[in-house]
């Protein structure tokens, strides 16, 4: 758990820290990797999309957020592109693995 980049957390640790709280679920992929699966209640905004860093101020900088992607890379660039947006490391959690580790980790993907 680095101090400039969220909180990096396995799936259970993750869903362990957010279990009663108000969070927004972030997917980073793709339009057509999300369809094909994602977090239940989870928002889908592009990483590759050119107003992505826009698109990510339309969320309360005060409420937990949890990041997640295919295998954690853009989730990882997505938590320093929050910190620069002045949302505080304490609130940004980034899901380790991506859908990747959340599925070998045994926990569904909805369509």
């Amino acid at each position: 758990m680095s101090a400039q980049h969220g909180q990096l957390l396995e799936p259970q640790q993750l869903l362990d820290k957010v279990q009663n709280e108000d969070v927004y679920f972030i997917d980073v992929r793709t339009p057509a990797e999300f369809k094909k699966g994602h977090i239940e209640g989870a928002e889908n905004v592009d990483f590759m999309a050119r107003d992505f860093a826009e698109q990510l101020k339309q969320f309360p900088p005060n409420k937990p957020i949890v990041v997640y992607c295919h295998s954690g890379r853009r989730s990882g660039l997505t938590t320093k592109t929050l910190l620069k947006l002045g949302f505080k490391n304490e609130t940004i959690f980034d899901l380790k693995g991506g859908t990747i580790n959340w599925e070998k980790q045994g926990f569904k993907l909805v369509k």
